[in-house]
């Protein structure tokens, strides 16, 4: 089994003067000893980022692709969900700057899209209803009450469309690029579970959330709104990044190739039904499916460098803007997983962020303050 690693990592290490060269050389032969472990271990390449202060440490160790050259810090992966960080970070400035509210209804703007686009399902309530075809549950929830934190927050009760059957459409026709809309057509049904849960405690959906990209496709479609956009695809995402990253981070498009965004490195997926029995390399495939809840490409340092941005003291957004994203010791906050205990050698220690899991590639951004 080859799985492409990315690990990124986001520190304040207030407890160790990175501004001593010496130690500095330390820590950066000990990471890449830890890269180079990980990466003879599961046979892969492994990239990790790390910003202290006004410091930036850069390893990477394995291989790029099956039988390729070494991997390399400026080499750029598919970072997936990551991408959600980005998204809520442009929503919850939209919350700071007074121009939207988390408890505010998300039809409302998610509405006015769907109708410029010309969509066949132009609103949320036709959207999220039972199919002409299909049986109806016993219980209808209204797709009304979802509201901006229900998405953020993974409760809105949406049902995704990352599913094997999906993983196996995208995998026969791999070059085929489907757009929020289409995704949107396979989602089509009604709500899993009342927004704003709980989360039904039997069958599938028993998390305290349900992990669903729809969730934040909508956000986006939330954003294009308050952008000014024509149509979904008018809305830039860098907007929220700071000028330092606008030239270093990257969204996948329409016609965007794994392999040409990623190129040399490769990423194979061997953990789905539609990968067969080989590892399946991602490259010729259309990497775009998520717009705004995962088609952030970009290399390991300037993702430490953008959770810096977004969680950091010099945040993109305003303090108290984090703190309400922030999971505390709940699984999930708003578009921001809780870590703490995981990267502290099993210690209370604080940690957050996001994981990643796109087909092939595996990432986590993560900050500790």
């Amino acid at each position: 089994k080859r799985i492409l690693l990315l690990v990124t990592m986001q520190m304040l290490l207030l407890s160790l003067p990175l501004a001593c060269a010496a130690q500095s050389a330390l820590l950066v032969g000990d990471l890449q000893g830890i890269v180079d472990s990980v990466a003879a271990k599961y046979d892969c390449a492994v990239s990790l980022g790390v910003t202290a202060g006004n410091t930036s440490i850069s390893v990477a160790g394995g291989s790029a692709s099956i039988g390729g050259g070494p991997a390399s810090t400026t080499d750029r992966y598919a970072w997936g969900s990551v991408t959600k960080t980005i998204t809520g970070g442009a929503i919850m400035r939209l919350v700071a700057d007074g121009k939207l509210s988390l408890d505010e209804p998300a039809y409302t703007y998610v509405d006015a899209m769907l109708k410029k686009s010309n969509y066949a399902y132009p609103t949320m309530q036709q959207l999220f209803a039972p199919d002409f075809w299909s049986i109806p549950p016993p219980v209808i929830f209204d797709p009304k009450n979802v509201t901006i934190r229900h998405l953020l927050a993974m409760l809105s009760g949406v049902p995704d469309y990352d599913t094997d059957g999906y993983r196996h459409l995208q995998y026969n026709h791999p070059s085929a690029g489907f757009s929020p809309l289409d995704i949107l057509d396979i989602s089509h049904g009604p709500l899993m579970f009342v927004p704003g849960g709980p989360v039904p405690s039997s069958g599938p959906y028993h998390s305290a959330t349900n992990y669903c990209s729809v969730n934040f496709m909508l956000l986006g479609f939330v954003l294009a709104h308050f952008a000014g956009a024509k149509t979904w695809d008018k809305y830039d995402q860098r907007d929220i990044l700071p000028d330092t990253l606008k030239e270093r981070v990257f969204f996948a498009d329409l016609d965007t190739l794994c392999g040409d965004a990623t190129a040399p490195v490769h990423g194979y997926d061997k953990q789905s039904f539609a990968a067969g029995d080989q590892p399946f390399d991602v490259s010729s495939l259309n990497c775009f499916a998520g717009w705004t809840a995962g088609n952030v490409i970009m290399d390991a340092q300037a993702a430490a460098d953008w959770a810096m941005a977004l969680y950091g003291p010099d945040s993109v957004i305003p303090q108290a803007a984090i703190k309400q994203m922030l999971p505390g010791n709940a699984s999930y906050g708003l578009a921001t997983f809780g870590f703490n205990g995981r990267y502290a050698n099993g210690t209370a220690g604080e940690c957050y962020g996001h994981l990643g899991d796109t087909y092939g590639f595996t990432s986590t951004g993560s900050y500790f303050p």
